[in-house]
């Protein structure tokens, strides 16, 4: 599993290994299209006695396709896949319980290597992209994209983007679109399906903001163009890391509020026509998602005005994903009373599914205790929270929870600290137990798994709760 954050390489890195492995003799299968004989193909492939690679980008949309690969994995077969860091974090566990892929290796490209970066200060060089910090050295530069960027892809571009020439561009480029509105509609749709991975074609647009994405204006139009790729049937913008800078910096946040309103009740509307709506339906749901449409000073207002409008809808209404959703919002933005109430009724309408896998409701509402207790300063009630949560993550790792239990338990480091001069000393003795046992499970984690960032984070913290002592 390769995975990264937005614009951080992904695809660039399975387009190179398709060469590579190809050049090794490796026989290379790609995912492109879900068509009608998708499964007959997978068969044969799979019946190939050659060094085979399957290769899958964006695995989250292929889950039920990956099902059917899953049993059929032999000694000569690899199967590769990316997704988003952010997804990947979400499903990890779930496909590799849903599998049973035990010898599942987590492979991280989002930083560059030195070596990366000595070549890209060449490359802004050579084009004439430092602008303002062309005249620094050499070594002023590398250590401006080490640290100021933080020696990521995403970040580098970003940076280039607010560049003042570049980003005049761009403003007037958009403000050219914004003039005619039912286009500025259109594109700020279609920046917000970018920026979560999808590339929709014609038909699949004419579905959620009708006929107008088929007028010769539109696509015509050269302020459109600047931005977008109509090539192939399919409707591309040319970066979605652009996209996500012209979302957050650019575009009117009211404007991008009630498109993504609009987009959610196309997609719950057509979300029993077949998978491709329901998922997109499901990423629009997703607060981490949300997060990246919207400027900051923005973020709150924005995010609970479209939840709000939309928990109506009729996959929305029952679902315990939404209300986990919406219960993780207002957990980030403090409103630990409305994120209560609504961690209750994701467990309740959870309780209705009798198939329904709790486990991230769990693990979310163990670090909502956590934050809650935090945010009260009272050590007797902190206590109880962190009891009811330590339940949950202990529970969730001798289930063999891949991240979930991890990634939550880094925050007991927060609750120690916070507490420490209020505890009595069985509470401190209380807590550095847990931190033992947890410290004691990541030590007999994979070796690979131990790298994973949540995993590195946790231990961190478990060795700074037990050195206190």
């Amino acid at each position: 599993m390769i995975h990264s954050n937005l614009g951080n390489g992904k695809s660039l890195v399975l387009e190179q290994l398709k060469c590579i492995a190809t050049e090794q003799g490796f026989q290379v299968y790609s995912f492109i299209e879900n068509g009608d004989s998708l499964l007959e193909e997978i068969e044969w492939a799979l019946k190939s006695h050659d060094r085979t690679i399957f290769i899958v980008d964006n695995y989250p949309e292929w889950l039920d396709s990956l099902k059917f690969v899953a049993p059929h994995l032999g000694e000569k077969t690899t199967l590769v896949l990316s997704a988003r860091t952010s997804a990947h974090d979400v499903l990890v566990d779930r496909f590799s319980e849903i599998l049973r892929i035990k010898d599942l290796s987590e492979i991280p490209i989002d930083v560059l290597s030195d070596e990366e970066l000595k070549w890209l200060v060449g490359f802004f060089d050579e084009y004439g992209l430092w602008g303002e910090r062309a005249a620094w050295s050499h070594v002023k530069k590398l250590n401006y994209l080490k640290t100021a960027c933080s020696a990521q892809w995403h970040a580098v571009l970003i940076r280039l983007f607010e560049s003042p020439q570049i980003s005049a561009r761009l403003k007037t480029i958009f403000d050219d679109v914004k003039s005619q509105r039912n286009y500025y509609e259109i594109l700020v749709t279609i920046l917000i399906l970018a920026v979560m991975g999808y590339q929709p074609s014609l038909s699949v647009l004419v579905d959620l903001c009708g006929p107008r994405i088929l007028e010769t204006g539109f696509r015509r139009d050269q302020a459109m163009q600047e931005i977008i790729d109509f090539a192939r049937g399919e409707v591309r913008v040319r970066s979605a890391v652009l996209g996500e800078h012209i979302l957050k910096q650019i575009a009117d946040p009211n404007t991008t509020v009630q498109v993504l309103i609009s987009l959610a009740r196309a997609a719950d509307k057509s979300a029993v026509v077949g998978p491709y709506f329901y998922g997109l339906f499901k990423n629009l749901m997703r607060f981490t998602n949300l997060q990246s449409f919207l400027p900051q000073s923005e973020r709150r207002r924005g995010i609970i005005r479209y939840y709000e409008a939309i928990k109506r809808l009729s996959n929305c209404a029952t679902n315990p994903l939404f209300w986990l959703q919406y219960a993780i919002a207002c957990l980030v933005f403090e409103e630990y009373d409305r994120a209560g109430k609504y961690f209750e009724a994701a467990y309740s309408y959870a309780e209705r599914r009798r198939t329904y896998d709790s486990y991230q409701i769990d693990n979310h509402y163990a670090r909502f205790l956590l934050m809650q207790a935090i945010t009260s300063g009272d050590a007797d009630k902190g206590m109880t929270a962190f009891r009811k949560a330590r339940k949950i993550i202990f529970a969730q790792i001798r289930s063999d929870r891949l991240h979930y239990p991890f990634r939550v338990a880094a925050s007991l480091g927060e609750f120690y600290e916070s507490f420490a001069p209020k505890l009595k000393k069985e509470q401190k003795a209380e807590i550095v137990r847990a931190a033992e046992y947890i410290a004691g499970r990541v030590e007999k984690l994979p070796e690979f798994r131990q790298k994973q960032r949540y995993v590195i984070e946790c231990w961190t913290a478990m060795q700074t709760i037990i050195e206190s002592i």
